[in-house]
């Protein structure tokens, strides 16, 4: 499929450096010490792992834009099991 090639570009995986796999030990830590106090509320899981682990990643890098929206909501239904939620954000390739 041509649609997968281009989104294939964005998954190429390549050895982690000494400093990702640094900062990857960083966001367990950080994460596992928050858990480890009880309850942990879903913008806080965002903000300790889903937002530095973009980051790493390359989300925030050229051509890739990120864009926040009101929330969209989405259902996804697998076998038996209808899976409800909000989608707050999105990316996109830049047309730059």
């Amino acid at each position: 499929m041509k649609s997968n090639a281009l989104f294939t570009d964005f998954l190429s995986l390549e050895p982690l450096s000494e400093f990702e796999q640094q900062d990857l030990l960083r966001i367990i830590s950080d994460f596992e010490r928050y858990l480890n106090t009880g309850k942990i509320s879903e913008g806080l899981v965002k903000l300790l792992t889903i937002e530095p682990l973009m980051r790493l990643a390359g989300f925030y890098d050229v051509p890739i834009r990120l864009t926040m929206e009101d929330s969209i909501a989405i259902a996804v239904e697998n076998e038996d099991r209808i899976i409800t939620g909000r989608m707050d954000i999105l990316n996109q390739q830049s047309s730059k």
